[in-house]
């Protein structure tokens, strides 16, 4: 949050894990996306530091028309905003 966004946050508990390879049609990349759960005050700016990453709020509902990458990560968050809060992982490999 502070290297991306220049904000401070408070850092809880470890949600889980998400391994992606993509292409999906022939991998080239390939990521492993640790996911904790952070507080930050949703009245703060969103204003990126790199010009070719984007950030914005976004409801739980809406996370498949926003197009949230890696796509797993829809799962996990709907999952954990409906009160599950067991460990999550997934794989696209």
């Amino acid at each position: 949050m502070a290297e991306e966004l220049g904000l401070s946050c408070t850092v809880g508990e470890y949600l889980g894990a998400v391994e992606f390879q993509w292409p999906v049609e022939e991998p080239t990349d390939y990521e492993i996306n640790h996911l904790f759960r952070a507080v930050v005050d949703p009245d703060a700016p969103l204003a990126s530091r790199e010009s070719h990453l984007r950030f914005f709020w976004c409801p739980v509902d809406q996370l498949d028309t926003a197009a949230l990458e890696p796509w797993p990560l829809r799962e996990m968050i709907r999952r954990y905003a409906a009160g599950d809060r067991s460990l999550w992982w997934a794989t696209n490999l």
